[in-house]
């Protein structure tokens, strides 16, 4: 059992290392090219695309994750298939909501190209979400290399001959998603499904994922309403300055990204037989927990010269080290929160993380976002971090709380049985 589990950790760690390796490069690179105001620009696109991402995570790469994982050998195929086809009548939610981004900033023109990005980036995930739902990371880290490592290595060979427009960024991003996820779709070989069927699927992602969705909805608010409030007040150079301090973080994504697949695929393929939380998910929390000790500790120690390190060092980034330790402390909570985010998840208590998400979202109207207003990045980077402290408290207080009050039937015939 110890072996399994320290085998899918390591194949799900490198297949995250993978996808936030492309992802580090790529903004790393971009923020040696291009000047502050252009990059302000990307970074809120991209905070747009990733807000819209997180939307169909909440409804397709969910319920791909819960299916997929409860799914015979057989059926897989058309779970990959309802995931395909919900990406794509998704894919109206994407033209509207990056309208309104591309429009707030004054952008409209990059519309078609952040869409192409938006859309074939999902169609990715979702292809990719049918080996996360099995822990079949090893698997999945092809295509992902396609897309992440792809993706930078173009962006990067453009940089070669001259700075790239923000348009070419964006086809590139597109371009090597599609591949990754024709690759990925050759694998899984997806199986056609029934009017019927589909209609059912369907059915399943709106229960599963709508309390989900909400919470998203919601969690626009505990961070990523941050970089456009102080686009509004201040213009798109504290906005790169944000991003940058979070680049160095996002270091940390795979761990996170993969510790909370695994605890909630864990979860999700032990709840029928046991309500308590499974000996492989402490074995996740406590593995991506430690690594990321390490290097948060690392980040502080390191200070201005890891920004020298990755941004040079004639860099105007370097005049915000000091601000690092807050954002690392920040990004510290964000793990404990996600912990509890991935236990509520994986038992299907997707109303639990809307109230998560929900009190996360009070303390960012009715006191951070003000402040951002207000003062500036400085508030920006402690509202995250008094942000991710309350997601934290009430997730794990709702983890120990929802089950006591509100057992599982499986827990409450054991109970009695006792």
């Amino acid at each position: 059992m110890f072996e399994a589990t320290s085998r899918k950790t390591f194949w799900a760690l490198c297949d995250q290392g993978v996808i936030s390796a492309g992802n580090f490069c790529t903004n790393i690179i971009l923020i040696r090219h291009l000047s502050a105001a252009h990059f302000g620009v990307f970074a809120l696109l991209l905070n747009a695309m990733l807000f819209l991402n997180n939307i169909h995570a909440a409804l397709i790469t969910y319920t791909i994750c819960i299916r997929g994982a409860q799914a015979d050998q057989g059926s897989l195929g058309k779970v990959a298939f309802g995931g395909v086809a919900a990406t794509l009548g998704l894919a109206i939610v994407n033209v509207i909501g990056l309208l309104i981004a591309s429009s707030y900033i004054a952008q409209q023109r990059l519309l078609l190209f952040v869409v192409a990005a938006s859309v074939c980036w999902q169609l990715q995930e979702a292809l990719r979400t049918v080996f996360v739902s099995r822990m079949s990371y090893e698997r999945a880290i092809g295509g992902d290399a396609i897309s992440y490592l792809g993706q930078a290595a173009l962006i990067g060979c453009f940089c070669l001959w001259g700075t790239p427009g923000l348009p070419t960024v964006f086809l590139a991003i597109a371009g090597t998603s599609l591949l990754g996820a024709l690759l990925q779709a050759i694998q899984i070989r997806p199986r056609p499904a029934t009017v019927e069927w589909l209609r059912s699927f369907g059915g399943e992602i709106w229960i599963l994922g709508r309390w989900s969705v909400l919470a998203k909805l919601v969690a626009f608010f505990s961070l990523q309403a941050f970089p456009w409030a102080l686009a509004y007040r201040y213009g798109f150079v504290p906005v790169a300055i944000f991003q940058s301090l979070f680049q160095l973080v996002a270091l940390m994504n795979p761990v996170l990204l993969s510790s909370n697949n695994l605890i909630m695929a864990s979860i999700a393929t032990h709840r029928q037989q046991d309500a308590r939380i499974p000996g492989s998910a402490m074995k996740y929390m406590f593995y991506s927990g430690g690594i990321a000790a390490v290097y948060f500790v690392i980040l502080l120690l390191g200070g201005s010269r890891v920004l020298t390190l990755f941004y040079g060092s004639n860099s105007t980034y370097l005049l915000n080290a000091p601000l690092l330790p807050v954002f690392v402390a920040g990004y510290a909570l964000e793990f404990v929160s996600m912990f509890a985010g991935a236990i509520l998840a994986g038992r299907e208590r997707t109303k639990a993380l809307f109230i998560q998400q929900v009190c996360a979202m009070l303390v960012a109207i009715c006191v951070v976002l003000p402040l951002v207003v207000r003062f500036g990045l400085r508030a920006a980077v402690y509202g995250l971090l008094v942000v991710n402290a309350m997601k934290a408290v009430v997730g794990w207080y709702l983890v120990y709380a929802i089950d006591r009050l509100n057992p599982s039937p499986n827990a409450a015939v054991a109970l009695a049985s006792s």
